[in-house]
């Protein structure tokens, strides 16, 4: 099964695992999953170290990525941008492109975010 990955997983896997769910940490280390990590929640990632929010380096993350055949990334593109638009309710513009993305892709999304929930439902994981 392939997931995608929202921000605060991504940064909690590659940062501090033991803040994921017993459920994400299970997927996450089963070898047949993989898991697509949106472009965004790498921009977002680098804004949260520009910020302050978090201590860590984009480009090791995305290297440590590369590397392992369980992640790849994926781009954001028109099609994402035309789900992305109806999308209301949040501020934020990572969590509508990566929701976006989950919609566009017809993918789980792997995150703990109520706003996510609240638009993608059971297509969420957590």
């Amino acid at each position: 099964m392939t997931y995608l990955l929202d921000t605060h997983p991504l940064i909690w896997w590659l940062l501090e695992p033991r803040k994921l769910s017993r459920k994400v940490t299970a997927l996450l280390t089963q070898g047949d999953t993989r898991f697509l990590v949106p472009t965004m929640a790498l921009l977002e990632m680098e804004y949260l170290v520009e910020i302050g929010r978090i201590e860590a380096e984009t480009h090791e993350a995305v290297a440590t990525l590369s590397a392992d055949e369980q992640f790849d990334v994926i781009a954001f593109d028109a099609t994402v941008l035309h789900e992305a638009i109806p999308l209301a309710g949040t501020r934020d513009p990572f969590d509508r492109i990566i929701a976006a993305t989950a919609i566009a892709h017809h993918l789980p999304l792997v995150t703990r975010d109520d706003w996510m929930h609240t638009h993608l439902g059971k297509k969420c994981v957590w």
